[in-house]
């Protein structure tokens, strides 16, 4: 796994004059240096992609705006522009810009649902005095209405395409195999970030640690990449193909062929 900084111990004195050590950092990214690639290699047959290459590219162009942070993200982290730190977190935001674009967010209430909610709002006003009190009661009644970030990354995952879901390993463990495999994946995915980003959890039991966000990632940016290019009218098929051959997801698929590259 690239590392992207190094400790070193540092000393400083706080407002009162006493020495306090600490542990300091240097960040670099993972990309040593910058070549200059004379030609495209792709893992995409271009043959497979030239019948329709032109609804392809302007659809590509048409959506550019919609998956713009997406695009971006996802490229950082194709050529480790990124540090191992901070890497996890592109590809979780825009698996959930994904969700966003491609999955319908409401949840089908039931109609004994939707009654009983309704009794119970009716019931706040005289139940409930304070106005800031029953706006978070409220609140969290109306978001019933709304599917989690976990259950939408379910959704994502379980539609890939079965030969590519399959396949693919989380340190040697199929992670997406199965509805229960999925559903143990995305509720980590989920907690992870959550817990980075607000340290509402318990770490050891519900997240990933620095090894597995290493490969996680890579999971990430492979349902992100599957999407995004099934969007602008790439057959799954050609999309599962090239995902499965693609070098910098060998170490999350299982097995891996890859074959020689397509120059185009």
């Amino acid at each position: 796994m690239p590392i992207s900084f190094f400790r070193f111990d540092s000393s400083t004195f706080d407002l009162v004059g006493n020495q306090m050590k600490h542990m300091g950092r240097i960040y670099f990214y993972q990309a040593k240096e910058r070549r200059n690639v004379p030609k495209v290699i792709t893992s995409y047959n271009y043959q497979d992609l030239v019948k329709n290459f032109s609804s392809i590219l302007n659809s590509y162009f048409a959506n550019y705006s919609v998956y713009e942070a997406v695009i971006i993200n996802l490229m950082a982290n194709l050529k480790y522009n990124n540090l191992v730190e901070t890497q996890y977190f592109d590809p979780i935001s825009s698996v959930e810009e994904v969700t966003r674009l491609n999955l319908d967010g409401r949840r089908n209430l039931s109609n004994e649902v939707l009654n009983f909610r309704n009794q119970v709002l009716g019931l706040l006003d005289e139940m409930i005095t304070d106005s800031n009190d029953r706006k978070l009661f409220e609140t969290a009644l109306e978001s019933i209405d709304y599917k989690s970030f976990v259950c939408k990354l379910k959704e994502l995952c379980k539609d890939l395409p079965k030969n590519l879901r399959n396949k693919i390993i989380l340190k040697d463990n199929p992670v997406l195999k199965n509805k229960d495999s999925i559903s143990r994946f995305a509720s980590k995915c989920v907690a992870t970030r959550n817990y980075h980003a607000h340290g509402s959890i318990d770490r050891n039991n519900n997240t990933f640690n620095p090894e597995e966000r290493f490969y996680a990632s890579k999971i990430l940016n492979l349902i992100t990449e599957y999407y995004m290019r099934n969007a602008i009218g790439i057959s799954d098929e050609i999309i599962s193909s090239a995902i499965l051959q693609k070098r910098i997801y060998q170490s999350v698929i299982k097995p891996y062929s890859y074959q020689s590259p397509n120059v185009v």
